[in-house]
C-alpha cells in the first residue's frame, strides 16, 4: 500500500507501529496477500487510526506501542504459528 494514498487522504489518519514478523504471520494464516490493501496494512502497519480513532483498521502492532489496539490475528483468534488445516 502506498503511504501517499494516506498522506492525500481528506481526513486524519494515523499509522501505528508494527511487528514486522507478526505481521507476515497474521497474513499467512488467512492467506492474504501483501498486494492487496487489508495484507499491505497487516504487513506494514499496527493498525490505522482514522478520524482521532472513530474508525479502526486492525494490523499487527508492536507490542508496546502507544495505543491499546488488538492485531488482527488476536481478534480473529489464529494459532502461533501456521496451520493449514486452519479456518481462514
Amino acid at each position: 500500500m502506498e503511504l501517499t494514498a494516506l498522506d492525500t487522504s481528506p481526513v486524519s489518519v494515523e499509522v501505528l507501529p508494527s511487528d514486522s514478523a507478526l505481521g507476515r504471520a497474521s497474513i499467512l494464516q488467512p492467506q492474504i496477500t501483501a498486494r492487496s490493501y487489508l495484507g499491505a496494512v497487516v504487513l506494514h502497519c499496527g493498525g490505522l487510526l482514522v478520524e482521532e480513532g472513530w474508525l479502526r483498521v486492525f494490523g499487527s502492532p508492536a507490542s508496546g506501542a502507544a495505543h491499546d489496539v488488538p492485531g488482527l490475528a488476536d481478534l480473529n483468534r489464529f494459532p502461533e504459528a501456521f496451520d493449514p488445516a486452519g479456518r481462514r
